[in-house]
């Protein structure tokens, strides 16, 4: 039997490795990487043969994928694997390579970490990467009876410096730290990966305690564990499970570390091996999904508020609050701007040790309509520190007396609709500048990232959203407004009109008839209207109309008093709560105002100027009683005084008698 160290590939091959369906969401691939502490995913097209054949290679995820797609702030949920995958990865087939040597010699060549491997149709066999090779040196047998050994020393010398050589290369070209220590806890081994991830060389780490790599806090749990781990012999010579630590660089900065460990017996001497890898990029990926994550929830949730209401100022306090929070900032503010570029903060969330800002009007100096055009484009305005130099004097000056140290500042940009375009039959959209959102750091000088970059630019836009939509709806209660006065004022004299006299009036008399209080109605005529129409024309009559309406306004004093033109030459006046002596002043006062006028009237037959008759009619409202008895009872003193000669009033009582 053979003592040889048996390097054969057998040995390195992962014939299990992770593998995953072209159409897997990367956010699914990435969480299994994670469950099953893996640095790669295989994606495999499986053959639908019978017999479960091997699938096809398409290609691979790595650790260093998933930093490219976190850090270009993707929905990872939404992309497939096959999108972001390394295509033609560098393969072995299975037949061309026989030892361990022949694998190493590829990673380095290709300067790759995994090695998947496949048989002559391009079907997936397995992988062989750093650790793979890393475990199967572990399980080395070291020992020869004195008596081979005396006979083999000399054929096998040069056998044995190829494995050490061969030995050497993997530990050279492995990224991850291999160091040994021995039972007094003293660095035996500090390889090629050691020195690039702690920062020391091999011969300053070299018979040092394995605590110079481990945090002070940390360093006796540390201790602890390996000194169990020693002791253990349900684990001995296997590899310890990978667990995540934290370690200690030179320069004193901690960092996030996976490491397994393992030991081996050399007689009394026991060697632990820890293999350790720096898992700081995986960690930043996890982070920034994390912080993606979060983004997009924020960013749903204030969409979600935009679309469920109409209250713009909850929504817009709501966010400056929720933005603040969630980059940790200062303050956060909605800059409004005026018509000659002033501004006023009409928004804002701050923190207790600032100044606050709400409702201050501020000018700069340095801004001019040349940055509107700027702005209107979607320039995104970031000043890490206002001293830097790149900051123009007038403009850092500003920022100093808002105790500003750094800003961030993105354009609130609202669509507003043109004018049809005839042509296309569609309506065309220009840009208004609205304000800034800005976010500013007061403490200290900050480097706004490129995520928050992105996701102040992301919720500008939903806050213009929402800026235009509480626009629009105030546009909507204004036209209700306007429709609503059209509906119920007489377009000629912009009193109410019969629709309004008649709705008016059914609800006075149903308010009195609860309250048992008098109403009163006035009717007016305008005296030989028609002579003046024949005389003077219809252009003038409907001016004279227009000014006796303005003269009943004037004599109707009180608000809840109505004045509506009820038909051709003739006016209305509601008194609600008012007798018949009140209702006989308002008609003597309507009397005065419309002579005071002195329309001319050739043809009066009455005056030389414009007269008007009145009858008026009062009463209690009852449940037996209608509006249309008062009506008729004032119509009755309309004719009464047209009889008696024009140009004065009746009064009459509607009774009991009258029904």
């Amino acid at each position: 039997m053979s003592n040889d160290p048996d390097l054969s590939l057998e040995r390195a091959i992962d014939r299990h490795p992770l593998t995953v369906s072209p159409d897997t969401p990367v956010s699914v691939a990435i969480a299994l990487m994670g469950q099953n502490r893996s640095s790669y995913v295989l994606v495999v097209k499986p053959q639908l043969l019978p017999g479960n054949p091997p699938p096809y290679l398409l290609g691979i995820f790595t650790e260093i994928d998933v930093l490219k797609v976190t850090f270009e702030m993707k929905n990872l949920a939404e992309i497939a694997i096959a999108q972001v995958m390394t295509n033609q990865p560098i393969t072995a087939r299975e037949s061309l390579i026989s030892d361990m040597a022949m694998a190493i010699q590829l990673l380095r060549q290709h300067r790759v970490r995994h090695l998947p491997i496949v048989d002559r149709g391009g079907f997936l066999v397995g992988i062989v990467t750093q650790s793979t090779l890393l475990r199967s040196l572990e399980s080395f047998e070291i020992g020869l009876t004195l008596d081979s050994l005396q006979q083999l020393v000399q054929a096998r010398t040069q056998q044995l410096q190829q494995s050490q050589a061969n030995l050497a290369g993997i530990l050279d070209i492995a990224d991850d730290a291999i160091i040994s220590i021995d039972s007094t806890q003293r660095i035996q081994m500090f390889n090629k990966g050691a020195e690039r991830i702690f920062g020391y060389t091999a011969a300053e780490a070299l018979g040092q305690p394995i605590n110079m790599l481990l945090p002070e806090t940390l360093r006796a749990v540390h201790r602890q564990h390996i000194q169990n781990f020693a002791q253990s012999a349900d684990i001995a010579r296997k590899m310890g499970e990978r667990r995540e630590i934290v370690a200690l660089r030179k320069d004193k900065t901690n960092f996030p570390a996976e490491a397994s460990i393992s030991n081996l017996k050399l007689g009394e001497e026991t060697i632990l091996t820890v293999i350790l890898r720096d898992i700081t990029e995986r960690k930043q990926a996890e982070e920034a999904l994390r912080n993606q994550i979060a983004r997009e929830r924020l960013m749903a949730a204030i969409a979600a508020r935009i679309r469920q209401s109409l209250d713009l100022e909850t929504i817009l306090n709501t966010t400056v609050a929720e933005v603040r929070q969630f980059l940790g900032c200062d303050r956060v503010v909605m800059y409004r701007f005026s018509h000659n570029w002033s501004g006023t903060i009409a928004v804002e969330s701050v923190g207790s040790n600032w100044m606050p800002l709400l409702g201050k009007t501020i000018k700069d100096d340095c801004f001019s309509e040349d940055y509107v055009h700027l702005y209107q484009n979607g320039r995104i305005k970031t000043i890490d520190d206002i001293y830097n130099g790149e900051t123009s004097q007038c403009h850092a000056d500003l920022l100093t007396s808002l105790q500003v140290k750094a800003n961030l500042a993105v354009p609130i940009v609202t669509a507003t609709p043109t004018t049809p375009e005839v042509e296309f039959g569609s309506k065309l959209a220009c840009t208004h500048l609205w304000g800034l959102l800005c976010a500013h750091q007061c403490s200290a000088p900050r480097h706004w990232q490129a995520w928050e970059i992105d996701f102040l630019k992301q919720l500008a836009t939903q806050v213009a959203i929402a800026i235009q939509q509480a626009e629009l709806y105030q546009q909507l209660i204004a036209a209700n407004q306007q429709l609503q006065q059209l509906v119920c004022l007489d377009g000629l004299t912009q009193v109410a009109n019969r629709r309004r006299f008649d709705e008016y009036l059914d609800n006075e008399w149903l308010r009195m008839v609860r309250e048992k209080q008098p109403l009163s109605l006035i009717l007016c005529d305008v005296d030989c209207f028609k002579a003046y129409n024949d005389t003077y024309g219809h252009i003038a009559g409907d001016t004279c109309l227009q000014e006796i309406a303005n003269g009943i306004r004037a004599a109707v004093k009180r608000p809840a008093d109505l004045v509506a033109r009820y038909g051709g030459e003739e006016f209305a006046v509601i008194l609600p709560n008012t007798t018949a002596e009140g209702a006989a002043k308002v008609a003597s006062e309507i009397q005065s105002k419309l002579k005071s006028l002195q329309i001319e009237h050739r043809q009066s037959g009455v005056s030389k100027y414009v007269t008007v008759s009145l009858g008026v009619a009062s009463t209690i409202p009852s449940a037996g009683s209608f509006p249309e008895m008062l009506i008729d009872v004032a119509d009755k003193a309309l004719y009464q005084a047209k009889a008696e000669g024009r140009d004065r009033y009746i009064v009459q009582q509607l009774t009991d008698e009258c029904f």
